[in-house]
């Protein structure tokens, strides 16, 4: 609330306009406090909607530049991690008398350590193949736990069946497997989809009648790639079951077709849901994009005022504890490598211009046309230089920007 108020109570300073319509109007001799409008959310703020477009952007650019991800990954936190459990308090009997969600500050704190860890165990370690590149977006599950969403990017990604069968599973692991005990009580506790459909119509994820994340899946022998979706994992039909008993439903015998895709080593790691999978179509990657970058949920409100950013974005969405726990502790939403840098395209006169209302028209009129856009300093150089004139898009990789013009970075 304190960065939205700073937002709030300083947008006075600062207006913004197309270049053309603030010289023509401020040529009309119109009060500068009347001209342009307020920017009153910037992408500087965490979570607003132009930070989260704008680092749908920077994520596309990698995409343009790396091509599609290798993995999508969805680690959510876990309360029952044995470093959350001891710290919550008891009474002299040994007794808990708090729960994980009385102490969101400790879970915020507990899953930023461990989400820490997890990318350096993707970027160091290499658990999933050499790292190139990274996308990484925290959201919360409504008002409940935090959990990631990272694209990954490596340098050989799984390109067939048995390739993808080496990281990924689908299936419910053997007792006496790799993992042994501690790997099958974590996939069946953690990695399992709740039964839906004829054995729950009322799910949360039953959309029309139908599971929305299409569960439970059909067996299969062998992984199968597809052009338009993740791969048909490897779920066999002779493998172990168990029976899953539900609050409020009746029991259910589950076996591979309730598996969620993991990664046997990160959940026999982590002890929590991780979710794994291989990006194997353009199609999944638009989707993935869209997904992690669609923010907060949001309510649709109505205003008689004027439009008024802040008041919308404060009054038509909602913030759990968890969540503030984590901004209070300044931890990021939104991380990526490597760094992306935006070009703005516009027509002649119509790049934005910001200046403060403070000040005669003349000096703002003069402060307006003494800058140049980096695409103008690009034509500008180019005049000179004809021979990068296709090199608009990559320009960053060769020259940085200094205000006014651009200088050649060997």
């Amino acid at each position: 609330m304190h960065r939205l108020e700073y937002y709030y109570y300083n947008q006075h300073k600062l207006r913004a306009d197309l270049y053309d319509t603030a010289r023509r109007e401020l040529l009309g001799d119109r009060n500068v406090a009347t001209t342009g409008r307020r920017i009153v959310l910037p992408a500087t703020f965490p979570g607003g909607v132009r930070h989260m477009q704008q680092a749908y952007q920077d994520s596309m650019a990698i995409v343009r530049t790396l091509g599609k991800p290798g993995y999508f990954i969805t680690f959510t936190a876990n309360p029952h991690w044995d470093e959350i459990q001891a710290e919550l308090l008891t009474d002299d009997h040994g007794t808990k008398m708090q729960t994980e969600r009385d102490r969101p500050d400790l879970v915020a704190r507990v899953f930023k350590m461990k989400h820490d860890q997890l990318m350096h165990d993707l970027k160091v370690n290499k658990v999933l193949g050499e790292y190139v590149a990274y996308v990484s977006v925290i959201e919360y599950q409504k008002r409940g736990l935090p959990h990631s969403h990272t694209l990954l990017w490596v340098k050989d990604p799984p390109k067939t069946p048995e390739q993808i069968d080496a990281v990924i599973s689908a299936e419910i692991p053997d007792v006496a497997g790799p993992g042994g005990q501690l790997l099958h009580d974590v996939i069946t506790k953690s990695m399992m989809h709740r039964p839906c459909g004829n054995y729950n119509p009322d799910s949360p994820c039953m959309r029309d009648g139908h599971c929305k994340s299409h569960f439970p899946k059909a067996f299969s022998e062998t992984t199968v790639l597809q052009h338009d979706s993740y791969p048909i994992y490897r779920r066999r039909a002779d493998g172990p079951r168990f029976t899953m008993h539900r609050p409020g439903t009746s029991s259910v015998e589950v076996g591979n077709e309730w598996v969620v895709p993991y990664n046997p080593y990160l959940c026999w790691k982590y002890r929590s849901h991780i979710n794994v999978e291989a990006c194997q179509s353009l199609r999944s990657v638009k989707y993935i994009h869209k997904y992690m970058h669609k923010g907060p949920d949001r309510a649709t409100v109505e205003f008689d005022t004027g439009p008024n950013e802040i008041q919308q974005y404060v009054n038509g969405r909602y913030i759990g504890a968890s969540e503030a726990a984590w901004r209070l502790f300044k931890n990021e939403v939104h991380e990526h490598y490597p760094s992306v840098k935006a070009l703005v395209v516009h027509l002649p006169g119509m790049h934005t211009v910001t200046y403060r209302d403070e000040g005669s028209a003349d000096q703002i009129l003069e402060n307006i046309e003494s800058g140049q856009t980096e695409l103008m300093g690009f034509f500008t150089y180019n005049a000179a230089h004809p021979e990068v004139k296709h090199l608009f898009q990559d320009f960053p990789r060769h020259f940085t920007w200094s205000k006014y013009v651009y200088l050649f970075v060997p």
